[in-house]
């Protein structure tokens, strides 16, 4: 099975994926020219009815057949009992305490599905990805008081509110940035202007 179905894929893969997908849209599948006929690559109709089918079901509509989509339509076989770790949210929540939990539900089942299709089962590899997956994605949270991670000098990124004339993009330390965590104190006022 292909790990990834998207956009000109083809082959027998792509034909079980029709058939599931012509048998879980039922009389949709009517709309869809691409899912009657048979060995027809995934072309704009047939990614319209992934789309569709994912949209339906709750998951990211973005025309992608991966691990976690293989698995809801029973191309794949369960791998969650195969993990030295258990994936769930109280457990990944304690890597990643600044994000919101429902996140974590909505997200975490894309990678053990990943996971789990590469066999990457054990309790380090586990820890490893989530660990990198935090790496990534730590620049983009916010404290829990809602404060925005300090920006770096020479940083593309864009401020957060709008940029007038009269105003200037600020950066301050980690060190000296008020947040519910780290209080502020009268020697950590300093913040450097660029």
């Amino acid at each position: 099975m292909d790990i990834l179905m998207t956009k000109g894929s083809v082959g027998e893969d792509v034909e079980r994926l029709r058939r599931a997908l012509a048998t879980v849209l039922g009389g949709d599948a009517a709309m869809f020219a691409s899912l009657l006929n048979a060995d027809a690559p995934i072309d704009e109709d047939f990614d319209a009815a992934i789309r569709r089918w994912q949209a339906g079901v709750g998951l990211i509509a973005d025309g992608i057949v991966g691990p976690r989509c293989q698995l809801l339509l029973d191309l794949l076989a369960p791998q969650a009992d195969q993990f030295e770790l258990a994936l769930n949210v109280s457990v990944v929540s304690k890597l990643f305490p600044a994000t919101k939990p429902a996140n974590i539900a909505r997200y975490l089942p894309y990678v053990e599905a990943a996971l789990g299709v590469a066999q990457l089962t054990d309790r380090p590899m586990i820890l490893g990805a989530l660990g990198t997956i935090r790496a990534e994605t730590e620049g983009k949270w916010r404290c829990r008081c809602g404060a925005a991670p300090p920006r770096r000098p020479g940083s593309t990124a864009e401020p957060a509110g709008p940029r007038t004339t009269t105003s200037r993009w600020r950066w301050t330390p980690a060190a000296s940035r008020q947040c519910c965590i780290r209080p502020r104190t009268a020697a950590s006022t300093t913040t450097s202007t660029w």
